[in-house]
């Protein structure tokens, strides 16, 4: 026998009874030549299912006539049952009539011969003979096929754990019976249909305790296995009536809604011909009900509409449902059907069903991906259905996950960000999403199911989800709680720092307006952004300098000079760039387009310098500062480069793109006092502030181009020609970061020569290597695990601004806003 440990060797005899109390063992015979599937067991053996003489109910133990007719003996001959095996290998004549059987096991799959007990006289009877024997008839009327507890109990992990569908199941058990010559083995798979689901739905109501002839039949969702970490007053929390205000928010209840557009099902032939055996007892909704709900009007989202409406032999279009927010268990009688794609009617019924399991709280928090359009007309929507319910108590707080805030318009961040939604904690705002992962492996196996099939498949796959939560649950919140105790102190200390750095009469201030905000939400949190104006540009500041300049009757036209001499640098920076990108052996092409560059560059300094001479108007005696050297040094590899051209061409070359110019910040410290060129240094200070401005900003845009181009091209790329394409965006965009980067820290260096605005130039730190470092989600404010305090310097000051001045405070304010709000 090949099942049987060790693979023993017998004969026939010994064989037949060592296999008595096995009987559903595959055995292979020695023909001389090789071992050759045998069924000797089948033959040899019959299936006993005769009742004890104690059980049988045609035998009467309590009438004085019946006992004289047979003695202690004929007893004993006719009633062997002592300690009898399953399976008789001899059986005795007229001791009950017999029959064949097809019995599906886990080892094969075998035509057995029934003795049956003389008392049968009911289908029913020989259904209660073989479940009394573990074997699961397929039909009640007329038995020719059973499956044993175990077979069953083994597709039912199988499909939970492995999904694997009946029909694959199938093949493997014929594959196991005959792996040669499967063909040959009795197909039973639309049996197994039938009866997998008959057994599915006894397992589900044996777990809920609702077979043991209750009289009243599960309510909504009764059969559904319930987190123990919801809220339940008077179950695992106080009644209301001991709470305290805080007691309130964290036991309320946290559900995150979502739909899953690949949880689709084919249109049934035959719709009127399905049977349900749990309809509305688990996860789903109830049929009926919910299409009524659905005849009536609604708002559709049209941002999902679209989901799989190009298959017109759909029915269902994908499913939508609520699970918890604190660890992801399916909420009973809230899974609902999509039929044109995500509407809010849908969700509606949903999440209205789901607030129907928390009658006696007062507060709900609710996380949807488009919850600042959902909620909107939400209680009018449920105020004017007959098919939506809610408690008029209970207030509901709306919120969108990280994940998909990310796509919503800035104003939407601290309106509807978990961050600013007072006891909510750190919960799983996008959960759901992890979930569907999973069910979206049955998709294939359930698409074709009927309609009452697909519920029951849905129901146990969620069913079985909830079921693997509460056993991990221990592990689960231990695992959280030391993540949280790690982030409270790490977040505590560092909010301690940042308050006892400011004023207390700011933090009062701040305190105040977080409570304001906490209480009446809305248009309050604003608080919790940057409500300053941006700074000005360089045009903008150049627009503002010439109409003064105009306004005052000075016409020498020293703002447009100045504006020529920032023009002249910039492009003495780029002309320096493409002169480093040159190599030793460049063309003679190249060398001629150098020199004709150089030429212009030389030329645009010629008129520069007589115009800027009439301005300034600069004495024999003028000295010059040794800190501006002979001109700007760019970033060509992050570092400040210092080749010198000179060495790579031949001597006689001019190099105008390392000429300093005339400027108030090239004169030596005192001499702008001593010329009285105070007014026109004033303005240069304004002009440069402006081009800190717009080189920052460009870094922005580089630096985010660049994390952009690298995620959606370099990361996408399917070939070599594509790859090497998106290389070439990452590194062009490299390039400008770096441009802008040369670009800031001239304009830096100018602003401390001048020595004007110390407090601003306090703001502007040197920019490091790990500053032009960025992800991808450091470029949205609202990303998904976006934390400020890993943002380079000049990401957080956003337009760069004096520290003491109302935007730099503006920026501690709500820095310290976010802190707080993660602390608490």
């Amino acid at each position: 026998c090949r099942d049987c440990f060790g693979h023993n060797f017998w004969c026939d005899s010994c064989c037949i009874s060592a296999h008595t109390t096995l009987p559903f063992h595959c055995v292979q015979m020695w023909n001389g030549r090789f071992f050759k599937q045998s069924d000797l067991l089948t033959d040899g053996l019959t299936l006993d299912l005769r009742h004890y003489p104690d059980n049988c109910p045609s035998i009467n133990y309590n009438t004085e006539i019946y006992l004289p007719t047979m003695d202690q003996s004929d007893w004993a001959d006719k009633f062997t049952y002592e300690h009898q095996p399953l399976v008789d290998s001899e059986p005795t004549p007229n001791t009950g009539s017999r029959s064949t059987l097809i019995i599906v096991s886990s080892t094969g799959i075998f035509t057995w011969s029934i003795r049956w007990c003389h008392c049968i006289k009911s289908p029913r009877q020989y259904a209660q003979l073989l479940l009394q024997a573990k074997l699961f008839l397929a039909s009640w009327k007329n038995p020719q096929t059973a499956f044993t507890f175990e077979v069953l109990d083994h597709f039912r992990i199988d499909s939970l754990e492995c999904k694997t569908a009946a029909m694959n199941f199938m093949s493997k058990i014929g594959r196991i019976t005959n792996e040669a010559f499967p063909s040959k083995v009795p197909d039973r798979y639309r049996e197994l249909l039938r009866v997998s689901r008959e057994w599915r739905d006894l397992h589900n109501r044996i777990r809920a305790g609702a077979v043991h002839d209750r009289p009243d039949s599960p309510l909504d969702g009764g059969l559904a296995l319930f987190c123990p970490t919801f809220p339940q007053i008077d179950i695992n929390i106080p009644p209301e009536t001991e709470w305290k205000v805080d007691d309130k928010l964290l036991h309320r209840p946290q559900l995150v809604s979502d739909g899953n557009m690949k949880l689709v099902r084919l249109k049934m032939r035959r719709p009127e011909d399905d049977v349900s055996l749990s309809d509305g007892e688990l996860f789903m909704v109830k049929r009926v009900p919910y299409a009524e709900h659905l005849k009536s009007r609604c708002n559709n989202h049209r941002a999902q509409n679209q989901g799989n409406l190009h298959w017109n032999h759909l029915d269902e279009t994908g499913k939508g449902a609520c699970a918890c927010a604190r660890h992801g268990a399916f909420v009973p009688h809230s899974v609902v059907s999509f039929q044109k794609g995500e509407r809010q009617i849908n969700m509606d019924y949903s999440i209205c069903q789901a607030l129907k399991q928390f009658p006696q709280h007062q507060r709900a928090l609710v996380i949807y991906d488009i919850c600042c359009q959902w909620i909107i007309h939400f209680r009018e929507r449920v105020s004017k259905s007959e098919f939506l319910a809610l408690w008029d108590s209970m207030e509901i707080t709306g919120t969108v996950g990280k994940w998909h805030l990310a796509a919503h318009i800035p104003e939407c961040f601290p309106r509807f960000s978990l961050n600013f939604v007072k006891g909510t904690g750190k919960v799983e705002g996008e959960i759901l999403e992890t979930l569907w992962s999973d069910m979206d492996e049955i998709v294939a196996m359930a698409q074709a199911m009927s309609i009452a099939h697909h519920q029951e498949v849905v129901d146990d796959h969620m069913n079985d989800s909830n079921w693997c939560k509460i056993i991990r649950i221990g592990d689960s919140l231990c695992v959280k709680w030391k993540r949280a105790q790690e982030g409270v102190s790490m977040t505590e200390a560092v909010f301690k720092e940042l308050t006892d750095s400011l004023d207390p009469a700011l933090i009062d201030e701040w305190t105040n307006q977080e409570r304001v905000a906490m209480e009446r939400r809305g248009d309050h949190l604003n608080i919790f952004t940057v409500s300053s104006d941006k700074l000005p540009t360089l045009a903008e500041i150049c627009l503002k300098l010439s109409e003064t300049e105009v306004r005052q009757g000075n016409l020498s036209g020293s703002v447009s000079a100045l504006m020529e001499a920032l023009a002249i640098e910039k492009s003495q920076i780029r002309l320096q760039c493409h002169v480093a990108s040159l190599s030793t052996g460049c063309s003679v092409a190249q060398k001629n387009d150098l020199l004709d560059r150089r030429r212009k560059l030389e030329a645009r300094i010629s008129t520069y310098e007589q115009r800027i001479s009439v301005i300034m108007k600069l004495d024999d005696e003028t000295q010059w500062s040794t800190e501006v050297g002979n001109g700007r040094e760019i970033d060509s590899n992050g570092e400040d480069s210092s080749d010198d051209v000179l060495a790579r061409y031949p001597d006689g070359w001019f190099t105008p793109e390392r000429e300093s110019i005339t400027l108030p910040s090239a004169l030596a410290p005192g001499e702008i006092d001593r010329q009285s060129l105070q007014p026109i240094a004033m303005i240069k200070a304004e002009l440069r502030k402006g081009q800190v401005m717009d080189s920052l900003q460009g870094l922005r845009l580089a630096l985010g181009e660049k994390s952009i181009c690298f995620r959606a091209e370099v990361c996408n790329a399917n070939s070599q020609r594509t790859t090497h394409r998106a290389w070439d965006r990452v590194h062009k965009f490299d390039a400008d970061a770096r441009q802008c980067c040369s670009t800031y820290r001239h304009a830096r260096s100018t602003l401390q020569r001048l020595h004007i605005d110390p407090e601003y130039l306090a703001t502007l730190r040197d920019i490091t290597k790990e500053d032009m470092k960025v992800s991808s989600d450091l470029t949205n404010e609202g990303w998904f695990n976006q934390h400020s305090d890993t943002l380079a310097w000049f990401w957080r000051i956003g337009q760069g601004d004096d520290s003491d001045g109302p935007r730099m405070q503006e920026f501690y304010r709500v820095s310290w806003l976010r802190v707080k709000a993660r602390f608490s």
